[in-house]
């Protein structure tokens, strides 16, 4: 029988490296993708990974190059990612033998009753191996769902990362669209003034009574308010694009061009059956649950026997200190163990049945994750579309405006059109600025939403 011990340890660790499925490999859940998008035509083209280029503003450049490089979001993500790095290496230690050296040494002195001394010098060295058979495939599973883990943090820095630099395109558009209404304000302001000095002039001269004055003066004092939120809502989202960009608020400064001078790039929506592979999110959601199936593999094998071997080998010598000693004397002990869970208590059957309730839970969060990727493009390419609308008509419509407030103009400087007759036809062309800069912003958003919803140019490496 004890001949027969090494042809059982081999032939257990020939068995530990074939390994024991115990559950099915994972399979990315199968997910019905539209035909087509009902709210745009479908071309073979994804964004580029340097989307943002496609508005054609090197400040949105530089912002978008500052956020990559001091964002402290993305910073927190790529910790993330060596933290989840670091966790596979440690739990693919456990495929491999650990190995350990010792030594050690001993002096003795011993006086015998005749006052006679005796040294001793006693020194060891040993070399231990030990390692767990991975019969049932615990380790590797193991293993496989820290690596899925990894590879779900690395997704998750590219949502963030989609996040971040949205969220900065969004921002600048903001900035500027708010910049654009605070000089519209102003102008205004400025137009209200001259024409409330013009009308002190016809007052002094008893051309206007006193109501046209104090209809004047109001103007001003209107015009003059709007000024100040305008401001403050500028001030506000230069912070934010301090925030994002990593950088102190008061070095940020925006274009003086205004936002019309922003290219709206003409945007495909690919194939939507390859739209999955272009969402980082999705992505993310399908590593979790790969790193939950194989979570339930190392819960069922924590129900099995577990195999262990463990080896040392080493040598010792003694000498005295009045003559040499003998030859090192060769150490060596081989040890294999099982050992087999009993009770305790439910435990492991509880955390089997709890990682099994979880990857259902990712099995839904996934299928939901994915109609969400859908729903998102769907809901896009509405927005840019009607966005586009609205800014044709808002353009129409300002022009009108534009063209009877120059009328009104030429009337009251020649006396045909009276004072209220001309305040009325300014004070509509401020909405109608101000309606367009707003259609303008909406539609550049629109594009940055489609943009995030198709993966913003990201898609799984081959």
């Amino acid at each position: 029988m004890i001949r027969q011990a090494p042809r059982l340890i081999l032939a257990l660790a020939a068995a530990a490296l074939a390994g024991c499925q115990l559950a099915p490999d994972h399979t990315a859940p199968a997910t019905a993708s539209p035909p087509a998008w009902r709210q745009g035509s479908v071309t073979q083209a994804w964004p580029a990974t340097d989307w943002w280029r496609g508005f054609k503003s090197p400040q949105l450049d530089r912002l978008l190059a500052d956020a990559e490089a001091d964002n402290d979001d993305l910073k927190a993500a790529a910790a993330r990612v060596r933290e989840a790095d670091a966790q596979a290496r440690i739990a693919g230690a456990a495929l491999l033998p650990t190995v350990g050296l010792g030594a050690g040494g001993e002096a003795t002195r011993i006086v015998n009753p005749l006052g006679k001394e005796r040294h001793n010098l006693n020194a060891s060295a040993e070399l231990g191996v030990a390692y767990e058979l991975d019969f049932w495939g615990k380790n590797r599973a193991a293993a496989t769902a820290a690596e899925q883990t990894a590879q779900a943090a690395r997704y998750d820095q590219a949502v963030v990362r989609l996040t971040v630099l949205t969220s900065v395109a969004d921002a600048y558009f903001q900035a500027r669209a708010l910049r654009d209404q605070l000089d519209i304000a102003r102008q205004q302001a400025a137009l209200a003034q001259a024409q409330l000095d013009a009308t002190r002039a016809k007052f002094a001269q008893g051309l206007v009574d006193a109501q046209s004055l104090a209809l004047a003066e109001a103007q001003v004092q209107t015009a003059q308010a709007a000024t100040g939120p305008l401001a403050g809502a500028l001030t506000h989202m230069l912070d934010a694009l301090a925030i994002l960009t990593g950088r102190s608020p008061e070095t940020i400064e925006i274009d003086r061009a205004p936002l019309d001078a922003v290219a709206a790039p003409d945007l495909g929506a690919g194939l939507p059956s390859q739209l999955l592979l272009h969402r980082p999110d999705v992505q993310r959601s399908e590593a979790a649950l790969a790193a939950a199936n194989a979570d339930i593999t190392v819960a069922r094998a924590d129900l099995l026997p577990s195999f262990n071997l463990t080896a040392a080998g080493g040598v010792e010598s003694m000498a005295l200190a009045s003559a040499a000693g003998g030859p090192p004397q060769t150490l060596y002990n081989l040890a294999f163990s099982v050992f087999q869970p009993i009770f305790d208590g439910g435990r492991l059957r509880g955390q089997l049945d709890r990682n099994r309730a979880r990857y259902d839970e990712l099995l839904a969060d996934y299928s939901k994750t994915a109609r969400q990727a859908f729903a998102d493009v769907e809901d896009a390419l509405g927005a840019v579309r009607d966005t586009g609308a609205a800014q044709t008509a808002d353009q129409a419509a300002l022009g009108r405006m534009q063209a009877a407030l120059a009328m009104s103009r030429a009337g009251y400087a020649a006396g045909a059109v009276d004072l209220p007759t001309l305040q009325a036809a300014q004070a509509a062309v401020y909405p109608a600025e101000a309606a367009l800069d707003q259609a303008r912003l909406a539609h550049l958003q629109s594009l940055v939403l489609l943009y995030q919803a198709l993966g913003g140019g990201w898609s799984l490496p081959s």
